[in-house]
């Protein structure tokens, strides 16, 4: 896309890799931007950024932008959009590839192929696959992701619990799902359950091994959230003992070379690959580029970040 050449306006392209605080804070000092297009390697905004430099827009190009940008921007007036919604549907097929992927024991399915033969057991014995139709999921959370992932998995004839902690009742069972009153609900009895919530100061560490006993055993655990909102030795202890199945696409501190989940029994991961696949980034840019020219003709903005949507970001 490009910047329509009515709007008159002056470009300058930063590459944030390896710039320093101070770097970055004399660009900005020398530049003087009035609105910044970010992305995941923008350094950090100085805490004083609007009393000291006209930056009144940020268009994001991901997600959230709390590693970068202070709340005292958004306090004092500022402007910020991020991608909104537009990854919910890529991050849900990812959530519904993982659920089915274990399920059916895709690791184990090499291992009987170079092991086939004639007068062995059938594979489908051999792998232990299961089905994910007609089973009872939990979903933990509510927002783009989950909302999607709602829609992915309703042809599958599934039983859908949902609780995500200051979501009215209603809302939720507007979408046809089952609302729960509690974390304990949703755990409870559920044969799959979804980690969709957003990482807060409140759901930080909010899984805990109360609520992973919960679940029946054989239960399959999927993570297309943060890792840090689960207790992770508690799921380690629950992987350990192989009484849960677990697919995650997230772990604590996100470093899987170093993750103690590699090469455990009934343990899938992917590398954090969840977000927008590759044909999908140009979306990303579009989108940032279309709120631009937005602010520039003062019309309204899409996905624009508010105070209480920055507090729930991780």
């Amino acid at each position: 896309m490009e910047i329509s050449s009515s709007i008159n306006a002056e470009w300058e392209w930063m590459s944030g890799e390896n710039l320093s605080q101070e770097q970055w804070a004399g660009a900005l000092g020398e530049i003087k931007p009035d609105v910044i297009v970010s992305c995941w390697s923008t350094p950090r905004l100085p805490e004083s950024i609007n009393g000291e430099l006209p930056v009144k827009y940020v268009s994001h190009l991901s997600g959230t932008v709390r590693h970068f940008l202070p709340r005292t921007f958004l306090e004092r007036g500022g402007r910020v959009t991020n991608w909104g919604g537009i990854v919910g549907p890529t991050v849900s097929e990812h959530a519904l590839l993982l659920a089915l992927a274990s399920l059916r024991n895709i690791e184990g399915w090499k291992s009987v192929i170079n092991t086939h033969s004639t007068t062995a057991m059938h594979p489908t014995f051999r792998v232990e696959t299961a089905s994910l139709y007609r089973r009872t999921v939990g979903i933990h959370g509510f927002g783009h992701v989950a909302r999607k992932l709602i829609q992915l998995l309703k042809p599958f004839d599934v039983t859908i619990k949902c609780y995500s902690s200051g979501v009215p009742r209603g809302v939720i069972e507007e979408a046809g799902v089952i609302p729960c009153e509690s974390l304990d609900a949703i755990f409870t009895g559920s044969d799959v359950l979804f980690e969709c919530e957003a990482l807060t100061v409140a759901t930080r560490m909010s899984v805990t091994a109360e609520l992973l006993a919960l679940l029946p055993d054989g239960a399959l655990f999927v993570n297309v959230g943060r890792g840090e909102l689960i207790d992770e030795d508690a799921l380690f202890a629950e992987a350990s003992n192989e009484r849960l199945r677990l697919a995650l696409d997230v772990v604590h501190g996100e470093m899987l070379p170093d993750s103690r989940f590699i090469g455990m029994p009934g343990v899938l991961l992917s590398p954090h690959i969840a977000g927008p696949t590759l044909d999908h980034f140009a979306q990303c840019g579009e989108n940032a580029l279309d709120n631009v020219q937005r602010y520039l003709r003062g019309a309204t903005l899409h996905a624009e970040v508010t105070l209480a949507i920055y507090d729930r970001m991780t």
